[in-house]
């Protein structure tokens, strides 16, 4: 059985000590976030499965975030990697004292980046869920006596989160958009969806949709077309102390 590094980063992170949030009116029965996280197996594809009395939770997460990506991965990562060049740089060349380094990651994040990646992380992992339910039928005994419900966990890495200003400064996460729900709606193989990410003020906020419930979001979406969010042009301030051999 392989480990997922990066799904043991999400859990210890957003998951374990912290809240998730669902629609009070929905008609799905969310209470299983009481036991789904007690018995998390952890894998590589997927990142996740769990059993809850005749119920199978296959689950997949994956990082999006609002700046471009290219052949080498997103600008934020790019930039974060430079800055982080940087940084020892500046303590390399200082490694009898301590040194002090103040930097700026210039990601640009775009609403057509954050859409153009959401849908396309999207899209290539809905397309290996049979894999992913294949995969798991061969780690569990009378794997097809089971319930299997399907999640994806969408973790918005940009830094302070992907914000936008609408009576006020606003954390966008993908079920809040109006086009991201009326695609979710059209994905028969997925049954939920949990977004989180982690705001200016350090708050790590959850979600988590049900597709049969989300008619009940109506009164929180807003259209990715009517948005701009907010560059914040992060900065970066280190220190580096040198402690003397004895």
């Amino acid at each position: 059985m392989g480990t997922s590094t990066e799904g043991v980063r999400y859990l210890e992170k957003y998951i374990f000590d912290n809240e998730i949030t669902y629609p009070s009116n929905g008609s799905f029965d969310y209470s299983f976030l009481n036991h789904v996280f007690d018995s998390i197996q952890i894998l590589d594809r997927p990142d996740f499965y769990s059993i809850v009395g005749n119920t199978i939770y296959i689950i997949e997460h994956f990082e999006i975030d609002s700046t471009k990506h290219n052949r080498k991965g997103s600008k934020q990562k790019i930039e974060e990697f430079k800055d982080e060049l940087r940084f020892q740089q500046v303590a390399g060349a200082n490694n009898d004292n301590m040194s002090i380094y103040n930097g700026q990651i210039n990601a640009e994040p775009k609403i057509e980046f954050y859409k153009e990646n959401l849908f396309a992380a999207f899209d290539d992992h809905y397309n290996k869920i049979e894999s992913y339910k294949n995969h798991v039928r061969e780690l569990v005994q009378d794997f097809d006596k089971y319930k299997v419900v399907t999640i994806f966990i969408i973790e918005d890495s940009s830094i302070f989160g992907s914000l936008y200003f609408k009576n006020g400064l606003k954390l966008l996460l993908p079920v809040f958009a109006r086009e991201f729900n009326s695609y979710f709606k059209s994905k028969q193989n997925l049954d939920l969806v949990l977004c989180s990410s982690e705001t200016n003020t350090n708050t790590k906020i959850s979600w988590i949709l049900a597709r049969c419930d989300i008619e009940h979001m109506l009164d929180k979406e807003v259209s990715l077309n009517d948005i701009e969010l907010v560059d914040l042009r992060p900065m970066s301030l280190r220190a580096s102390i040198f402690i003397p051999k004895k």
